[in-house]
């Protein structure tokens, strides 16, 4: 008796997972300006593994990625996920969600730090520029000077000088860039 229940438990949960499972779909969009759409997309090292509807799959190196997008649906609303190719150096970059858009991008990077912990970090990037810079993290421990480097990376703007040494702080990045798009030049 005992055994069937738990059969008819697991045979339940099976149906219920099915049942509730939505599968994402995702939109790639390629450098050369082309796209493929996936219902799963997979990071290896500098390549994206996709999987296409018809179970194709294809290796994508980051350097010929632009972004990917995708919905994120909960009971009340769905939103948007848009993630990049981000260059970080000159001959490095990570895939990061897009948070702001405008003459000034903001970023998060969400991924391991080496050590086994996650970590979170904010990446601004200003059109024309080659790579991002980072400016804040939501780390406990933060080795990067967010106020130095936001006064230096922002010094165009003196609305938003003003407001650093007020209002924004490390976590406030997304905001920052927000306020920057609107009041500066």
């Amino acid at each position: 008796m005992h055994s069937k229940k738990i059969f008819l438990i697991t045979i339940l949960f099976v149906i219920v997972t099915a049942a509730f499972s939505q599968e994402n779909g995702y939109t790639v969009f390629k450098t050369d300006g082309s796209l493929i759409k996936a219902k799963r997309i997979f990071t290896v090292s500098h390549v994206i593994r996709i999987t296409t509807p018809d179970d194709q799959l294809i290796k994508l190196p980051y350097d010929q990625l632009d972004r990917i997008e995708y919905d994120i649906k909960t009971r009340k609303k769905t939103r948007k996920v848009i993630k990049e190719f981000v260059m970080t150096s000159n001959n490095r970059g990570m895939l990061m969600e897009l948070i702001v858009s405008g003459k000034c991008n903001s970023y998060t990077y969400i991924g391991p730090d080496g050590s086994g912990n996650t970590i979170t970090d904010y990446y601004v990037k200003k059109k024309g520029d080659h790579k991002a810079t980072q400016l804040g993290s939501r780390n406990f421990i933060n080795l990067i000077n967010f106020k130095q480097r936001a006064l230096e990376y922002f010094a165009d703007c003196p609305a938003v000088i003003e407001n650093i040494n007020k209002k924004f702080k490390r976590k406030k990045t997304h905001e920052l860039v927000q306020f920057y798009n609107a009041q500066c030049q």
